[in-house]
C-alpha cells in the first residue's frame, strides 16, 4: 500500500515538473539538433533506430490521403530526406501531448537525425512544404491541432546551417499557399474565425528576412463556420473563395481577388451564391479551375429534387455555368446532368416498397408536363437484392457496399433523343461522393 502511495505522489510531482517545463517552451526550444548517426536502409529500422517506446507514427489529420513517413530534397542536393510524422502515446498530459516532425539524412549510406521539431496539441493537422524565402528551398509549414480552439497553430520552419529553425508562428482556420499577385514569389494566404465571429484573411510574404503582411482584410459578417479554397479561379487569375455558412439555412460564398498587392472583392450581389445550405468551393470538373456553388431548388409543380449548379468566374467579373449535379448522400453517390439537357429534366423521388431508395429522371417539355422516364437509379438492401424484381428491365450495377446495392434502370429511348442514355453513358455520370 505504502508502495502503491509513493508511486502516486512521484507522479503528481513529474506532472508539476513537467506542466511547469512546458510553460516555458519556445517555439526554437522544441527544435532539438541530431543526437547520434545510424546506420540502416530499412523503414522498420529506421523506425525502430529513430522512434522510442512512447512514440509512434501519425497521419496528419486533414492528409489522411498522405503517408506518415514522407520523402522530400530540403536541402536541394537532389537526395530526398526522410520526414516522420510522430505522436508521443504515453504522456501524463490526457488528451494533449507531444507530436511533431523528425527530419532524416543520409551519409555515406547511413541516417542521421538533423531534426527533431516537437509541438504541442491534441495532433498533426498538417505538414507542407513550399520555398517562400526565394531560396529555392521549401520551407515546413506544421499545423497542429488545438482542443477547445476554433483555430489550429501553424509554425514555419527555414533550414539553414545544417538545420530548420522557426521563422513565423501564428494561428489559422485554413491556410494556403500560392502566388496570388503573379510575382513568381509564394504568399502564405491565412483564414481565421476571431472571437466575434467575423472572418480575417491575411496575405503574407517573405522580404528584409522576415514574413510580412501584405494586405489583411477583416470580413465582418459574424459567420457561423467559414472555410477558404486558394487557386485558379479562372484561365488567368489565382484568387481566393471563401464559403460562408450564416447559420440557420442561410450561406453564401464569396471571391477576392489581389490587385496592386491589395484583397478585392470581386463577387458581387446576386453572384455572390447565397443559398439555403453551405456547398464547399471546388474544382468540380477537373479543370483546374475553382468552382463555386448553387442549389437549384427543384420545380415545385412536380416536387422535383434539387440540383447543385456549379458556376466559373471569368476575368471580366462575369460568370457561367459549367455543370449541374444530383446528389444523393444518403447513399453516396451523385449524378452529372448532361449539358445538352440544360434545364429541361426534373428529378423525382418516388415510392417502392421493393428498394430503399428510388430516383428517377424525367425529360420535361416546355414546363408543363414530363414523359416517360430517362432512367432511375434504386438502391436495394444487398441482403433481399433478387434480379427477378426488376422483370424484363435492362439494368446495370452501378456501386455494391456491405449492405446497399445500387442498380440503373436504362429506358429505350431514342438514339436521336437528347435525353438517350445507354449503359455506357450511365457508368460515366454515375459518381460516387468522395468527402
Amino acid at each position: 500500500m505504502l508502495k502503491k502511495i509513493n508511486l502516486i505522489i512521484l507522479g503528481i510531482i513529474m506532472l508539476i515538473s513537467l506542466s511547469g517545463c512546458r510553460a516555458y517552451k519556445s517555439p526554437s526550444d522544441l527544435i532539438k539538433r541530431p543526437k547520434s548517426l545510424e546506420s540502416t536502409n530499412d523503414i522498420k529500422n529506421i523506425i525502430s533506430n529513430f522512434l522510442s517506446e512512447q512514440d509512434a507514427l501519425t497521419l496528419a489529420v486533414s492528409q489522411k490521403n498522405k503517408a506518415s513517413i514522407r520523402k522530400i530534397d530540403i536541402d536541394g542536393d537532389k537526395i530526398d530526406e526522410i520526414l516522420l510524422l510522430y505522436k508521443r502515446v504515453e504522456n501524463v498530459y490526457k488528451g494533449e501531448g507531444e507530436c511533431g516532425v523528425i527530419i532524416l539524412k543520409k551519409k555515406n549510406d547511413r541516417w542521421n537525425e538533423i531534426n527533431r521539431i516537437e509541438g504541442w496539441g491534441d495532433s498533426i493537422d498538417l505538414v507542407e512544404y513550399k520555398d517562400i524565402t526565394g531560396d529555392k528551398l521549401p520551407e515546413i509549414f506544421i499545423g497542429y491541432n488545438n482542443r477547445g480552439s476554433s483555430n489550429n497553430s501553424l509554425r514555419v520552419y527555414s533550414y539553414g546551417s545544417g538545420y530548420f529553425d522557426t521563422i513565423y508562428n501564428t494561428q489559422y482556420r485554413n491556410f494556403a499557399l500560392d502566388d496570388l499577385n503573379d510575382d513568381g514569389k509564394t504568399e502564405l494566404i491565412i483564414l481565421n474565425r476571431l472571437e466575434d465571429n467575423s472572418t480575417n484573411i491575411e496575405v503574407l510574404n517573405y522580404f528584409n528576412e522576415k514574413i510580412n503582411y501584405t494586405d489583411n482584410l477583416l470580413i465582418d459578417n459574424k459567420s457561423y463556420y467559414s472555410t477558404m479554397n486558394v487557386g485558379n479561379v479562372s484561365k488567368y487569375k489565382k484568387g481566393i473563395f471563401v464559403d460562408f455558412d450564416m447559420g440557420v439555412y442561410d450561406s453564401y460564398t464569396n471571391l477576392y481577388v489581389m490587385e496592386n498587392n491589395k484583397l478585392v472583392e470581386a463577387l458581387r450581389g446576386k453572384d455572390k451564391a447565397s443559398r439555403r445550405d453551405m456547398i464547399k468551393s471546388q474544382d468540380i470538373n477537373s479543370d483546374n479551375i475553382i468552382e463555386f456553388g448553387l442549389i437549384n431548388k427543384g420545380n415545385w409543380k412536380y416536387n422535383s429534387n434539387p440540383i447543385n449548379m456549379w458556376y466559373q468566374w471569368d476575368d471580366k467579373g462575369n460568370i457561367k455555368l459549367v455543370l449541374r449535379e444530383y446528389y444523393n448522400y444518403n447513399y453516396g453517390y451523385k449524378i452529372e446532368i448532361p449539358s445538352n439537357w440544360d434545364d429541361k429534366f426534373l428529378v423525382i423521388e418516388e415510392y417502392d416498397e421493393n428498394t430503399n431508395n428510388k430516383i428517377t429522371f424525367y425529360p420535361l417539355y416546355s414546363n408543363k408536363y414530363y414523359g416517360e422516364m430517362i432512367f432511375s437509379i434504386e438502391t436495394y438492401n444487398k441482403d433481399k437484392w433478387n434480379p427477378d424484381l426488376l422483370k424484363k428491365q435492362k439494368y446495370i450495377v452501378l456501386k455494391e457496399s456491405e449492405k446497399n446495392i445500387v442498380i440503373g434502370i436504362l429506358n429505350a429511348t431514342n438514339k436521336e433523343s437528347k435525353y438517350f442514355v445507354n449503359e455506357k453513358i450511365i457508368k460515366t455520370i454515375f459518381k460516387n461522393i468522395i468527402e
